[in-house]
């Protein structure tokens, strides 16, 4: 399902859950010792969905490029790789 998110919201949500499973190792034991981790796992996880957004090419879906092989969206180098 599609969200209608801010690549960088979306990478933090995917981070945060990825580290809950060992937060709970990690945070049984001292539960201090989790607030750096989660400040640098929303961090990282934020520069990720930026940088992950900008660096890549938006992909259409096989509905809107026509038989042809044309599409107004499109060249022959993003066809053709």
């Amino acid at each position: 399902i599609p969200l209608q998110l801010h690549p960088s919201v979306k990478a933090i949500f995917i981070a945060l859950l990825i580290l809950l499973p060992d937060a709970f190792l990690i945070g049984w034991e001292k539960p201090s010792t989790l607030i750096p981790i989660l400040i640098m796992t929303v961090i990282l996880g934020a520069l990720l969905g930026f940088f992950y957004k900008r660096f890549t090419r938006e992909v259409l879906p096989v509905e809107e490029i026509k038989r042809d092989g044309s599409n107004e969206n499109m060249n022959n180098e993003t066809l053709n790789p």
